[in-house]
């Protein structure tokens, strides 16, 4: 009986535009019956009803229809940015992420070798889903092969409303707002940032943004990292400008790889090589070279299994140089061993931090 009292109504519904905003007992039924047993597409609700997707929304609101959530999440990550894995991944989101606000949609790809970086993702929300795999594909128009990529989404009115408030956007590549971040965080935001939408090529450092982003990274880094002011220019001058904040002298490069790893324990692993060799390079040939024990340095980590911080301590060695004496001997630990590592250590620090 409420079957066919549903499928007659929903038959007058898409034969018939709606005039007025007043909901009737039979509206809700029908309502209820879409949202919650079929689980259709507000966007498709609205279009049963001739309405919008906002006040679809807000009528299942004031009725107090909630659909099951699928997987579960920490809903109040955002709420309180109190420690540096937060303002880590709120710059990943920032950079690669995708929000949804009409759909309290919220994810974010990345290419399936920086798969560690979704991991330290899925495990700090307390996602309780999968990271899910997108094979490489054929690019329409274009013939190109796309990169195989590794993905995580879920759905949360809570976080959706966190993030923008924090300055995340359904088109955050044209319109991101550089968020209010307490200087003891700056660092943890950019190089999550830097880990997103951050490269280095040759020997020059760049990030892509919004004009505010750029501009507030520009200042910030310029004050805490006790560097020169740079320009920031555009990327294009089509109607979608993007912005470049970009770094090349040399001084200024060895200051931002300090300044975004000194504290850190989690970052990209392919991004932090290639900064280390990078750094190491400048310091072996614009300085005066030590001549370290490479023999002493290869039976610490290899035999003693020294970590790299009792080898430095042990050795006299920055960070930088030994990485440089350790990858020319391929004795660089395996990504799964090192990204690991990393967040083990990172959750250490971050215990910390209040």
């Amino acid at each position: 009986m409420l079957m066919t009292f549903i499928t007659i109504t929903l038959n007058v519904f898409m034969k018939t535009k709606r005039k007025n905003t007043v909901w009737s007992k039979e509206d809700c039924i029908l309502l209820e019956e879409l949202y919650i047993i079929q689980k259709l597409p507000v966007a498709e609700i609205a279009t049963i009803f001739n309405t919008n997707k906002d006040a679809i929304w807000r009528k299942t609101e004031s009725l107090g229809l909630a659909r099951k959530v699928k997987y579960g999440v920490d809903h109040f990550y955002f709420s309180k940015m109190d420690t540096i894995s937060k303002w880590y991944v709120l710059g990943m989101l920032s950079a690669d992420g995708f929000l949804d606000s009409k759909n309290n949609r919220v994810g974010i790809n990345l290419q399936i070798r920086d798969i560690a970086v979704l991991e330290f993702i899925k495990k700090e929300l307390k996602f309780q889903g999968n990271i899910l795999i997108k094979k490489a594909s054929i690019v329409k128009g274009t013939g190109n092969l796309s990169q195989e990529q590794a993905y995580m989404k879920f759905t949360s009115s809570q976080i959706t409303r966190d993030l923008i408030a924090l300055g995340v956007t359904d088109r955050k590549s044209l319109t991101l707002e550089f968020p209010n971040i307490p200087d003891k965080f700056i660092s943890s935001y950019l190089l999550g940032y830097f880990d997103g939408d951050g490269c280095l090529s040759g020997r020059t450092f760049t990030l892509l943004g919004t004009e505010d982003v750029c501009e507030n990274f520009e200042r910030k880094i310029r004050q805490l990292a006790k560097v020169d002011k740079v320009k920031i220019y555009k990327r294009n001058k089509q109607k979608n400008t993007i912005y470049a904040l970009t770094y090349s002298k040399k001084d200024t490069i060895l200051k931002l790889y300090d300044f975004l790893y000194r504290e850190a324990s989690f970052y990209m692993e392919r991004k932090y090589l290639k900064f280390t060799e990078l750094v190491g390079d400048i310091h072996f040939r614009n300085t005066t070279i030590v001549r370290y024990d490479h023999k002493e340095i290869y039976k610490l980590f290899s035999e003693q299994n020294l970590s790299r911080k009792e080898i430095m301590a042990k050795q006299g060695v920055s960070k930088a140089q030994l990485s440089v004496i350790l990858k020319k001997q391929g004795l660089q630990k395996s990504t799964s061993e090192q990204s690991t590592k990393s967040i083990e250590d990172f959750y250490t620090y971050n215990n910390q931090c209040v």
